[in-house]
């Protein structure tokens, strides 16, 4: 199995079918995902460790959520073309990303359609 990095976070896809890809990711405390996009993907991204701000801009306008270490599988949808960031807090965090390729799976992870804004 490969190891998917972007920046100091790291992936691993747990299961693959057609346009469906799921990755579990671990960034560490203090890290920052920078504003992004991705532009073929549809993601769900469920919270399952840690503390972090999670943004996601919307209309021009800055969502901010806090989650906190206890807020198991919560979830956001990230629609493609949305711009979204996170601000890890001092425990490091770990994800799912449940993805919905609008291509038959041209990437091998999330990070093959990563657009930094």
């Amino acid at each position: 199995m490969k190891i998917n990095k972007f920046r100091a976070s790291r992936g691993l896809v747990l299961f693959r079918f057609k346009s469906i890809l799921i990755e579990i990711w671990w960034t560490p405390k203090g890290a920052m995902i920078d504003s992004h996009y991705h532009e073929n993907v549809d993601s769900l991204i469920i919270h399952i460790w840690g503390h972090c701000f999670f943004n996601k801009v919307i209309d021009g306008i800055n969502k901010t959520q806090e989650i906190s270490n206890f807020s198991f599988f919560r979830w956001f949808s990230i629609p493609s073309g949305i711009i979204h960031s996170v601000l890890v807090g001092n425990r490091g965090l770990l994800f799912l990303n449940i993805e919905k390729w609008k291509l038959q799976l041209a990437g091998q992870s999330l990070v093959d359609d990563l657009v930094i804004k």
